[in-house]
């Protein structure tokens, strides 16, 4: 997402040395603070962590969206009975 190549920018001044796993890790530890207190600062921290990890790996986060979305408008969906958690049916397989 070009419009936020500046999350990227800022970070690699503010955290030259940063790896990855160190982005995942810090956005692992702001969806806790999410879960915990879902305040729109903290889903803007996910959502910059992620912008900034898919910047560096190359992808456009905003078209792979799109694409993903279509795909999963034509899946069928269920909710796990033993753990709440959504999960698309793989059709054909037994």
């Amino acid at each position: 997402m070009k419009e936020y190549k500046y999350i990227t920018e800022w970070a690699d001044l503010a955290f030259p040395d940063r790896e990855d796993s160190f982005i995942l890790l810090k956005m692992f530890e702001e969806i806790g603070e999410f879960v915990k207190h879902p305040h729109p600062w903290e889903a803007a921290d996910i959502f910059i962590l992620l912008i900034d990890i898919c910047n560096r790996k190359g992808i456009d986060l905003g078209k792979a969206v799109q694409e993903k979305m279509i795909v999963n408008m034509q899946r069928k969906w269920v909710v796990n009975k033993h753990t709440g958690v959504m999960q698309h049916v793989d059709e054909g397989k037994d």
